[in-house]
């Protein structure tokens, strides 16, 4: 099935570095810095880990009357301090780690197996952000093709080349990578 020929040619784009893929069958698009961002994720996690590690050790020395972390036990506030540390550390770490390695996924899968599908623009604001920048905020319409009913979502990307430009018009038609319910994208 090819989904291309149902996207308009005016389509509006957010993304323009995607116009080969939606209009001409380049390639499809990649998810960004994969590379770097497993890094990130990677450093993430070990640091959510070694927090963990020293949490439990911590508190295995506290049920054990030992001092925490062979601290000195007349002055236990530098072992009270550093489990409060872990536990921050684990309680920030990890889950950023788990939502990152979540989201690389769903965004491969995106980018691997998504259909294209048509939409079209509910409303379009730009704004300068505070540094600035050019935001473009598009809030579109596009059909499930799962259970056919419509659903709304609003995305936005700095776009300084609309910056004096005018914007689209609700019933601009657009296009949508879709790869299921809670994973897709505006091209």
């Amino acid at each position: 099935m090819d989904d291309k020929k149902t996207i308009p040619a005016d389509a509006f784009l957010l993304h323009p570095e995607h116009r080969a893929f939606v209009f001409q069958g380049g390639d499809r698009p990649q998810t960004p810095n994969v590379a770097l961002r497993l890094v990130f994720t990677a450093a993430l996690s070990i640091i959510g880990a070694a927090g963990l590690a020293i949490f439990v050790a911590a508190l295995r020395d506290l049920a054990a009357d030992r001092p925490v972390l062979g601290l000195d036990p007349a002055n236990p506030a530098p072992g009270l301090l550093v489990l409060l540390v872990a536990a921050v550390i684990t309680l920030v770490g990890l889950p950023t780690a788990l939502r990152r390695v979540r989201r690389l996924g769903k965004e491969a899968r995106l980018a691997r197996r998504g259909i294209l599908l048509p939409g079209e623009i509910e409303s379009c604001t730009g704004e300068e952000d505070r540094r600035g920048h050019f935001r473009v905020t598009v809030r579109y319409l596009v059909f499930s093709p799962v259970t056919g009913l419509p659903f709304v979502k609003v995305e936005s990307a700095l776009r300084p080349d609309l910056h004096d430009q005018p914007l689209p018009e609700p019933d601009t038609p657009v296009a949508v990578l879709f790869a299921g319910q809670d994973n897709f994208r505006l091209m």
